[in-house]
């Protein structure tokens, strides 16, 4: 009996040890729902929930989404709720992952409006406030 008792507990104090040594990612994720996603010519408007009842937009220009681009669509089922992840490296932005309805007969899709300003997707960076 006490050697059963011993190896549980050398068991656990080992299994205890092992998350001290997990290596940490150099990626720091921040997350935020999407209310809406406006397409445009030039790229995608989003509209996400900030903290509170508050709203924020990001742009993410068309090159973004080429292949190894600094951005990606997953898509989502509804119950799976639709969100916009950015990855930032060392602090800085680094890539961003968008999970959304596959078929645009949702209403979280919607067309930019006409004459929506092409500058707006002239960035190179993705500034999340929260």
């Amino acid at each position: 009996m006490k050697k059963w008792i011993f190896s549980v507990a050398v068991a656990l104090a080992l299994f205890s040890i092992f998350p001290v040594f997990a290596d940490e990612s150099e990626y720091y994720p921040i997350t935020v729902k999407v209310e809406k996603i406006y397409v445009a010519r030039d790229g995608y408007r989003i509209i996400y929930r900030k903290s509170g009842v508050d709203l924020g937009e990001v742009h993410i220009p068309m090159d973004w989404l080429k292949a190894g681009g600094k951005c990606e669509f997953v898509n989502a089922r509804p119950w799976e709720g639709y969100y916009l992840v950015a990855f930032y490296k060392n602090g800085e932005f680094s890539h961003c992952r968008v999970t959304a309805p596959e078929y645009f007969t949702t209403s979280l899709w919607s067309p930019a409006p006409n004459g929506y300003p092409a500058e707006k997707f002239n960035v190179e960076t993705l500034d999340l406030t929260l």
